[in-house]
């Protein structure tokens, strides 16, 4: 009976130990990204992972959100998810990961922009934010097809066609090379960015607060690019100083400043945004846009006028004329 009592104190004592340990244990939260290979062929792809792994007491950590990538000068090929629960030296750990095959649109660099994962601790009763760097590599040139014997004729081939290539814009130079150039000129930066918001956003929907947060992001991609800002890394305080900084329009200062603000406030809390504001703020950007775009072909326009002796006429727009940085760069 002696015996038996004090096996039973020595299990109540380990249960108890063995309970204490897991309360205390502490819970890490890990948020990563990787980006492969640093340079990628125009037809060859590049895999990003995103990983989030928690241990340490894992039914305590709920996943929010987790944002899909914002990608520049990238195209999503294919997807995959997966995950798993380990022990890792007698702790638990969960891991999510999430793997994209990207292949670059143009030469030059392709980024990744940052990654936003939100958790709740149900302990702590807290929605906790982790937030990723942006990460890029760079586009090269494509390389050859293994396709056979088909594409060894091919590349034989290759050097006849080019030379005749070369004599014939030789002869055609001069006026026709003009034209040419004209039509293979880059498109302008507004065309894209107006045809992502008028293919992403309806004004008109009932998902509001999902609405809002892409628009916002969608601006703050566009500013990005266009003056080479860290709009994307910032709080909505600090672009608003930076767009100040870029000397633009005042009014368009404030309109963003609304924007951006009403889009915190949907982003974190539960409050929903009216149909007005969405609508204001979706016609705020699109205006904005369609205004740029008029100027930068008109200043196309007058620049091949110019090199033939056209008149050229001052540019109209938005952005600030000391400070304005071309979309082209």
């Amino acid at each position: 009976m002696r015996y038996s009592r004090l096996f039973l104190a020595a299990a109540v004592f380990m249960w108890a130990a063995a309970v204490s340990a897991r309360e205390t244990a502490p819970t890490v939260v890990e948020l990563s990204t990787r980006l492969e290979p640093a340079e990628v062929p125009l037809n060859r792809e590049a895999v990003l992972t995103i990983e989030v792994t928690w241990s340490g007491d894992i039914d305590q950590i709920e996943i929010e959100s987790l944002d899909e990538p914002v990608l520049t000068n990238f195209e999503i090929r294919a997807t995959a998810t997966a995950n798993r629960v380990e022990d890792v030296a007698g702790e638990r750990r969960a891991v999510k990961r999430i793997t994209y095959r990207l292949q670059p649109v143009t030469l030059g660099m392709a980024y990744v922009e940052s990654v936003s994962l939100a958790y709740r601790d149900i302990a702590a009763g807290t929605v906790q934010h982790l937030l990723t760097r942006r990460v890029g590599v760079k586009a090269v040139a494509p390389v050859p097809e293994r396709e056979g014997t088909a594409a060894v004729w091919l590349w034989l081939a290759v050097p006849a066609v080019l030379l005749a290539a070369a004599a014939w814009l030789f002869l055609k130079a001069g006026k026709r090379r003009k034209e040419s150039d004209v039509q293979q000129e880059a498109p302008i930066l507004e065309e894209r960015f107006l045809r992502e918001l008028k293919n992403g956003i309806d004004p008109e929907t009932s998902q509001r607060s999902d609405a809002f947060t892409y628009l916002s992001k969608l601006f703050r991609r566009y500013l990005a690019e266009k003056f080479s800002i860290a709009a994307l890394e910032v709080t909505s305080a600090d672009l608003i100083t930076l767009m100040i900084d870029e000397g633009l329009d005042e009014e368009l200062i404030e309109e963003t400043s609304a924007m951006m603000q009403k889009a915190d406030l949907v982003k974190f809390s539960a409050q929903d945004a009216e149909p007005a504001e969405l609508r204001d703020a979706y016609t705020t950007v699109e205006t904005f846009l369609e205004e740029e775009l008029a100027r930068e072909r008109e200043e196309r326009l007058t620049d091949a006028g110019g090199a033939s002796g056209g008149m050229r006429f001052p540019g109209k727009g938005r952005l600030g004329r000391k400070k304005r940085k071309n979309s082209a760069e």
